[in-house]
């Protein structure tokens, strides 16, 4: 388990912001790897408390392909209905 692989850079809290777009524009570029080495090759679970309109979600999956990561899964607890 790598708790500190992942460093996001300080944005707005997504649920404050109504409109799709954005919130892909506002999470675009907000991730990076602070320990590829870890990510490469690897199968990597990232756990979420809530899943709104999935940007977040995405952003994460693709900056750890990106970094190397073989298969990334997505998990989180709870979806916010509100967000569709």
């Amino acid at each position: 388990m790598c708790l500190d692989a992942i460093q996001k850079d300080p944005t707005s809290p997504m649920k404050d912001i109504a409109d799709t777009n954005e919130k892909i524009r506002k999470i675009q570029g907000s991730f990076s790897v602070s320990n590829p080495e870890i990510i490469l090759g690897q199968t990597v679970i990232v756990l979420d408390d809530t899943i709104g309109s999935g940007e977040t979600m995405r952003e994460l999956c693709r900056v750890l392909k990106g970094a190397g990561a073989t298969c990334v899964v997505g998990l989180a607890c709870a979806k916010n209905l509100a967000d569709r």
